[in-house]
């Protein structure tokens, strides 16, 4: 218990870095918050009448839309700022949780300390905030079907393909990630059990 207290105290004093700057020094990061911040202005014709004219959404189901969607309705309650800040604190937040879960489904979650050195990485710092959320889902979707491989239910498959279409809206790589994994344990750990 007092481990789990300090892993946390750890993932918020992780924060910090996040929120004690005027602005996140990242590459991509302001073309995602300008991206969110169009999306949100687009039906505003009143203010930005040449959005429309100028700009397409494409609204097919494609791989990396989950942060501009994220930042889009972050930008209701927030400024452009500080909807990126809360962004990059979920995926703190999120990466280290799902590091936990996983390393806990194998009944060591003292392996969960071993992302926290991971979590502000160069992927990060190019600003490639769908494939840095990625990584979470992914960890949680493997850490799911372990949890749950020698009882597979509805319920797993439902919780499984959610955080699988989670993986395809961040990053294409992670949801063939998660799925190589699941696929290898399953061989792996196929003997002995009944198909």
């Amino acid at each position: 218990m007092k481990e789990r207290w300090l892993f946390w105290t750890m993932v918020a004093l992780l924060l910090i870095p996040v929120w004690s700057v005027a602005y996140i020094p990242t590459t991509d990061g302001p073309s995602h918050i300008y991206n969110a911040w169009i999306l949100r202005q687009y039906a505003n014709t009143q203010e930005y009448p040449l959005f429309e004219q100028y700009y397409e959404i494409d609204w097919r189901p494609i791989p990396n839309w989950l942060s501009h969607a994220a930042l889009t309705l972050l930008m209701f309650p927030f400024d452009p700022r500080t909807a990126e800040k809360v962004l990059l604190s979920g995926y703190v937040i999120l990466l280290a949780g799902a590091a936990r879960f996983l390393a806990g489904s194998t009944d060591r979650s003292w392996l969960a300390w071993l992302a926290l050195p991971l979590i502000y990485n160069q992927l990060l710092h190019l600003g490639f905030y769908n494939f840095c959320l990625s990584i979470g889902f992914c960890l949680l979707a493997v850490g799911t079907w372990w949890r749950h491989r020698d009882r597979p239910t509805l319920g797993l498959a439902v919780k499984l393909n959610l955080l699988l279409l989670l993986c395809w809206f961040s990053h294409i790589v992670s949801l063939v990630l998660a799925l190589m994994t699941i696929g290898v344990l399953w061989l792996v750990t196929l003997r002995g059990r009944p198909l």
